[in-house]
């Protein structure tokens, strides 16, 4: 399955099939398709999609993004989903377990 996924990216983010993935309504980040002088205007979200992205910050890059998200999908979860307590407890607990998170990293 590991092997499968792994071929499934690499044909994925070929620049044709991020070309033609583009030109369905996709959206790439890949610099070639974006870059192309005919994207802006090929779809009518295309500049707002680049004015977008010039300002986006990779959340990717916090070492503990991965754990953050989980604790807000759990919380988010049991309010939402499972109608346990209310919107502000969900988000106290929220800021509770990010509160532990980031001490944990050393970043609080």
């Amino acid at each position: 399955m590991k092997d499968a996924a792994l071929e499934y990216i690499k044909w994925f983010a070929q620049p044709e099939i991020q070309q033609r993935w583009t030109d369905m309504g996709g959206a790439s980040a890949m610099r070639s398709v974006v870059e192309a002088p005919d994207f802006p205007d090929k779809k009518p979200y295309n500049r707002a999609f680049l004015e977008s992205m010039s300002i986006v910050k990779d959340f990717w890059a916090e070492p503990s993004y991965a754990s953050l998200l989980q604790a807000m999908q759990d919380r988010v979860h049991k309010y939402v989903v499972a109608g346990q307590g209310t919107a502000k407890e969900a988000l106290d607990g929220l800021v509770r377990d990010w509160t532990e998170i980031f001490e944990d990293e050393g970043k609080l």
